[in-house]
């Protein structure tokens, strides 16, 4: 999917915001369903919330924006997807431009409720940290960086 800009704005590329938030959900989506096996398994995955979407830096014009999605946090019905935009420098460096979390439900196609029988849990290789304690201290960060 290409996420277009119009021109510089005052320094910055604007691009139309609904069209990043449709690939994001798209994305967040396909994560999800592959995080819980969702097709083998009859659920539907619904967005719940899209939240913490955070400009971190200037979008750079004429630059290809590359989207990475995660799944940072698992309960038994509902997940959370961590989606970054980033962009590459005249250096070869990755940077961060854009940051959301988006909370998406699993729910049973038979019934259209949330998903009783629990979903995989994430597991990290991080070694003496577990996935909370990971998760938290990333959005406090984010919050220290959005005040």
């Amino acid at each position: 999917m290409q996420v277009r800009g119009s021109g510089q704005v005052h320094g910055y590329t604007p691009i139309r915001l609904s069209m990043f938030f449709e690939a994001l959900d798209a994305l967040s989506a396909d994560v999800a369903y592959r995080h819980t096996d969702g097709l083998a398994r009859n659920l539907i995955m619904v967005t719940a919330s899209h939240y913490n979407s955070i400009k971190m830096r200037r979008t750079l014009s004429g630059r290809d924006m590359i989207v990475r999605c995660y799944v940072t946090a698992v309960s038994t019905s509902s997940l959370e997807v961590r989606t970054d935009a980033l962009q590459v420098n005249d250096d070869g460096e990755e940077f961060l431009v854009n940051v959301c979390h988006t909370v998406m439900v699993a729910l049973e196609k038979e019934t259209m409720r949330p998903c009783k029988t629990g979903l995989p849990p994430l597991v990290l290789p991080t070694a003496g940290h577990s996935v909370d304690t990971i998760a938290a201290g990333e959005r406090q960060e984010l919050a220290r960086f959005h005040r």
